[in-house]
């Protein structure tokens, strides 16, 4: 009954409950892309060779970043060539004062044992051939190089008599230059030392010129000269023949009789080489206010010191009885200064020194040293350290025999150690 009367009565009504909100959804950042290589871990720095000194850090960070950074990092150790700076370029060694003392007795006494760069003597190409000739001068000859030597030297130097001394200009592109006369009993013979960049960053600038046919300026027609130097003799050459008209003339004021003439054309680094081509285009075929005065002069002399490659083929033209001499310092970089040379010089630096004597790969040089090539070298076969204050030979070298050898002593560069190399080999003659 009660069953029944429940289905007999009316449902009751339904409602439903209120909906619930919606669940919110927290964004998720994207998923990474999936590489298909492991992050590489940092490189581990490079561990440094024992004994170094701070160019070997910096080596190992810019050998390798591009010719501007071999230029300017390269640079900051040849700067401290200037001799007017030798103190810098000592406190750069591990021998620093006895380097400088040596400015003020005029001899090389300290030994580069332990140096830094004394690690390139370690490979088999850092010197040249021990079996080249001996070099034989008369004394009369080694006095006209000794007169080179000397004022390419005081061209530096800033106490030089204004009288002597000729300023660079760089809106011309003249060089600083020192003429000077030195009367005798019955000649006069008339220097002109072409200065080097005191701080070598032109040359390292000129480095990366393209050779080119020097035209009219040199007999030599199917030569290629380095362009900046070619350039830079170009534009001193009329203010050296002015400076020699003005020299010749006060002499013949000034002396009873005429004279006889005897030219020295030297300079050092950068100079040299400007040096070797004014010489060239004084006895080349073309007419010059230069060349015009030739004949005034018995004999004419070039004489360089530690000159950077100048052209593709070697200059050599010399008159009779007079001498195209290129003296280089074994270990002098700066003589084979080209930027494939000097990149693969700063890689040496950079790598630890090896544990036998091997070969270094340096490439080949495209450009020649102008003259006869003198080399001055320590004596014997010592390899291990390089002593600039024990005794000195000069031997006759070859462009040849400079191919493939290592030269990488920035103090075989110093015009002082030239000087004094150069004296003792006057005094032994």
């Amino acid at each position: 009954m009660n069953f029944l009367k429940s289905i007999a009565q009316p449902p009751t009504t339904y409602t439903p409950p209120p909906p619930r909100p919606p669940k919110q959804t927290i964004p998720r950042p994207p998923p990474r892309p999936q590489s298909s290589q492991a992050t590489a871990p940092p490189p581990r720095p490079p561990k440094i060779p024992e004994n170094s000194i701070p160019l070997t850090q910096e080596a190992l960070r810019w050998r390798d970043q591009g010719d501007d950074v071999v230029s300017q990092r390269f640079d900051d150790v040849m700067s401290m060539v200037d001799p007017s700076d030798n103190q810098s370029l000592a406190s750069f060694t591990t021998n620093a004062q006895s380097l400088y003392e040596s400015r003020k007795t005029g001899v090389f006494k300290s030994a580069l044992t332990g140096r830094y760069f004394d690690k390139i003597l370690l490979y088999e190409n850092a010197r040249v051939s021990l079996s080249l000739p001996p070099c034989f001068l008369p004394s009369s000859s080694w006095k006209i190089v000794l007169l080179a030597a000397h004022y390419s030297n005081v061209s530096y130097q800033s106490s030089s008599s204004r009288e002597s001394v000729i300023a660079s200009d760089r809106r011309s592109n003249t060089k600083a230059m020192l003429v000077k006369a030195i009367p005798s009993a019955t000649s006069t013979t008339i220097v002109i030392a072409v200065r080097g960049t005191s701080s070598l960053k032109d040359w390292m600038t000129n480095m990366q010129y393209e050779p080119e046919q020097p035209g009219l300026f040199l007999r030599d027609q199917e030569n290629a000269i380095h362009s900046g130097f070619l350039g830079a003799a170009r534009a001193m050459m009329p203010s050296v023949a002015s400076h020699l008209q003005d020299m010749i003339r006060q002499q013949s004021l000034s002396q009873a009789s005429p004279p006889s003439y005897t030219l020295v054309i030297s300079g050092h680094s950068a100079g040299g080489a400007i040096a070797a081509l004014l010489y060239s285009h004084m006895l080349s075929a073309s007419s010059s206010p230069l060349s015009s005065l030739a004949g005034l002069f018995h004999r004419i002399h070039c004489i360089t010191f530690g000159a950077p490659p100048l052209s593709l083929l070697p200059l050599t033209t010399h008159y009779q009885k007079s001498m195209f001499l290129s003296f280089v310092n074994e270990g002098d970089a700066v003589t084979r200064a080209e930027m494939p040379y000097m990149r693969s010089l700063l890689d040496l630096l950079a790598a630890p020194a090896p544990k036998r004597s091997r070969r270094w790969p340096i490439p080949e040089n495209a450009l020649c040293n102008a003259g006869k090539i003198v080399v001055l070298r320590q004596p014997g076969k010592r390899k291990d350290k390089m002593e600039l204050a024990e005794g000195v030979e000069a031997v006759l070298c070859k462009e040849s025999n400079l191919r493939g050898v290592v030269f990488g002593n920035p103090l075989c560069h110093l015009m002082d150690v030239y000087e004094e190399r150069v004296n003792k080999l006057a005094g032994k003659s």
